[in-house]
């Protein structure tokens, strides 16, 4: 990959350079996402007036830092992956260098690829050999934190519980940013990783192992099995426990915030842990629907809170379609669990069933 200028890289870097000097620089600040898929180079001027960024600058190298990358038993960063880095990272540090912005308003920062690589302290030492460069290797919390604060800047959503969602090469971003009123404000930022959905798929699938010994308590037979059972080979002693204690609490009493199930765990575990429980309470609920003919859902997200639609009407378009409560049966079947979650998520959540004809 060669390290010159492309000629719209170059138009675009000469207006930006025409936009600056070094008089000026002070203002301008750079930002390098080093994902998956593509290195991207973000150039911003600070307005101190409003506190925003104004964007004059934007460059993306297709690197594929995962393209060729062995996952035998751990991800590895190939030899022609870094080469393609290097060359992409040089080209930004020119462009960089070309607007005069000062090193200490620079941030090279890398995500999922990098995060996971079993080679990551060789990868981020020959970067630093080569072009002297120091990139933040972001937690998923760290990462998710940033998307959320980068929505904040556009859209003005402080004061509400938002749901973001960002798809990236290697990883999906779940982040819930909910809004506290106290003396002091604080942001509570979750983020939902590949490996957190990977838990929750997994305790779906064997959360009612246990019924073969019978339906009395087949949620704790079924934490047992998957405890004791050696089964789940290429997860760790912690993620098996993980899977297990969601499995144990899909049903009967939800466990409380101020009980220590996951003794030794990071806290942002902690937090996952609940909120994964009570998307599996609910999905177990929502599972028995089927026995009484509802085989298809819908869920939604607004302003108002979340919505999840049981079925769909028959012989009618979507869009004139009245949804109602649910009621009877089914409504006492799943009130305990959308209170749950209205606890766990902060945000309220409707459950209706369409009208049918």
């Amino acid at each position: 990959m060669s390290t010159g200028l492309t000629l719209s890289e170059s138009s675009s870097s000469a207006a930006a350079a025409a936009f600056t000097n070094k008089d000026n620089a002070d203002d301008l600040y750079a930002a390098v996402d080093m994902g998956t898929n593509s290195f991207k180079l973000l150039i911003v001027r600070a307005d101190p007036s409003t506190g925003r960024f104004l964007p004059i600058d934007r460059h993306k190298e297709p690197v594929l830092l995962g393209l060729d990358a062995t996952t035998t038993a751990a991800t590895v960063i190939s030899p022609s992956s870094v080469d393609r880095a290097i060359a992409a990272l040089s080209k930004f540090q020119q462009i960089m260098h070309c607007l005069h912005i000062p090193s200490s308003h620079s941030r090279f920062v890398a995500t999922s690829a990098v995060r996971e690589a079993s080679n990551q302290s060789e990868f981020l030492f020959k970067l630093h050999q080569n072009l002297n460069l120091h990139v933040d290797v972001l937690s998923g919390q760290e990462e998710a934190g940033l998307i959320y604060f980068g929505v904040l800047q556009f859209i003005p959503v402080v004061n509400d519980t938002v749901l973001t969602i960002d798809i990236g090469g290697g990883s999906t971003e779940i982040i819930i940013g909910i809004k506290k009123w106290n003396e002091v404000d604080n942001q509570l930022v979750v983020c939902f990783e590949d490996k957190d959905l990977e838990y929750l798929e997994a305790a779906c699938l064997l959360h009612n192992i246990g019924l073969y010994a019978g339906k009395k308590g087949y949620h704790k037979q079924s934490y047992q099995v998957i405890i004791n059972g050696n089964h789940l080979q290429g997860y760790s002693d912690k993620e098996v426990k993980l899977i297990g204690l969601l499995v144990k609490h899909h049903r009967k009493k939800i466990p409380k915030s101020d009980v220590d199930l996951l003794e030794g765990f990071e806290e942002e575990v902690k937090l996952k842990f609940r909120m994964l429980c009570a998307i599996l309470r609910l999905s177990a609920i929502v599972l028995q629907f089927q026995s009484v003919g509802i085989q298809t859902f819908k869920f939604s997200c607004s302003d108002e809170g979340f919505r999840l639609v049981l079925g769909e009407a028959r012989n009618q378009p979507q869009s004139s379609c009245t949804l109602h409560p649910l009621a009877g049966d089914l409504k006492e079947e799943i009130d305990k669990e959308v209170e749950n979650f209205r606890m766990v998520f902060a945000k309220q959540l409707s459950v209706m069933i369409p009208c049918s004809t």
